[in-house]
């Protein structure tokens, strides 16, 4: 069934996958999660896993909100600014766990920012159980521990816009590859869309009304 999902040849379950060659094991395993593309492919492999756990995010809230047509679903896929930060944990280092150093400020913890977490990680988990189960590990290496939650956390609270330069154009490229639809938009981009229409509307009415007083103005002095 798996290698029928990723358009591989039939498998009559011998001689067994994990005796398969490195490369058609990659395979299987990018396939499997709808990932096989070049921009992924030719990254360095310990950023691999990072970007097949975002991007198999993504796509499954952008499925699921698809599907079920729900303004609740809509509001959870992610937005490019939010893929970007957690990247760019994986190219901060890691902050000790021990406690605040002086000179921070207490995070403000937001629901949002709960949920993208978990959904990160049960999918960075799950995929390196995969990983494992295929061999891959020396090649494509285990990347959970390098996450920094609190990291996260505290790069989207800084980050309000989405910004490119956050991470590498290759890294970012390959996790919104063909998943350009998939994304949301970035609450502040909303806000600022709608706050442009309100002005615009306002000036509307502003210049409504200013003619029509100098109509009557014109109406009176003519008369």
């Amino acid at each position: 069934m798996l290698f029928k999902s990723v358009s591989l040849p039939p498998y009559s379950g011998f001689p067994p996958v994990v005796s398969f060659s490195l490369e058609e094991r990659k395979t299987v395993l990018l396939r499997a999660l709808n990932s096989d593309v070049a921009p992924v492919r030719s990254l360095p492999k310990e950023h691999i896993i990072p970007v097949l756990a975002v991007r198999w995010v993504v796509r499954t809230l952008n499925i699921r909100a698809e599907e079920t047509k729900s303004k609740e679903r809509e509001k959870e896929r992610w937005t490019r600014r939010e893929v970007a930060c957690f990247l760019a944990t994986f190219s901060t280092p890691s902050e000790s766990s021990s406690g605040l150093a002086p000179q921070e400020t207490p995070l403000t913890i937001s629901d949002r920012n709960v949920q993208l977490t978990a959904q990160i990680l049960q999918s960075l988990e799950s995929i390196e159980h995969l990983s494992q189960a295929l061999l891959l590990t020396d090649t494509l290496p285990y990347s959970a521990h390098r996450f920094s939650g609190k990291t996260f956390h505290r790069s989207l609270l800084a980050s309000q816009v989405f910004n490119p330069e956050m991470v590498s154009s290759d890294l970012l490229g390959a996790s919104t590859f063909d998943l350009e639809h998939a994304f949301n938009e970035d609450r502040l981009t909303q806000k600022s869309k709608k706050a442009k229409k309100g002005t615009k509307t306002t000036l509307q009415k502003d210049v409504q009304a200013t003619a029509s007083s100098l109509f009557e103005v014109l109406t009176n002095v003519a008369a």
